[in-house]
């Protein structure tokens, strides 16, 4: 409903970006998407964590803990707050993966 009225701003927002990170935007928001912008390349942060705990589905506020973030109950499914958690478990996931590729090289 609100989709055709945010599309620009989100457009703004996302600027000329070569990726777009995003949590379960390949099974729900590249619906909309794909028929207004194009991204090279994407990263699906629910389907990394998937496979890094081999678990299937779940929602930003259930894999977030995962990740040593605590969850705003009041602030879930808000636009911004949705982009905060996205960020900071990505990070994590980076952090994380840092740390093994060091370990595996010692």
């Amino acid at each position: 409903m609100y989709f055709l009225t945010d599309i620009s701003s989100f457009s703004s927002f996302c600027g000329n970006s070569d990726v777009f990170v995003g949590f379960n935007h390949t099974g729900f928001d590249n619906i909309f998407l794909e028929e207004y912008m194009v991204f090279p390349h994407s990263l699906d942060i629910m389907l990394v964590h998937n496979a890094l705990k081999g678990e299937r589905g779940g929602n930003l506020k259930e894999i977030a803990p995962d990740y040593g973030i605590i969850t705003d109950e009041t602030q879930v499914h808000q636009s911004s707050y949705d982009v905060y958690l996205t960020r900071s478990v990505l990070n994590s996931m980076l952090e994380m993966s840092t740390v093994r590729m060091v370990r595996l090289k010692e």
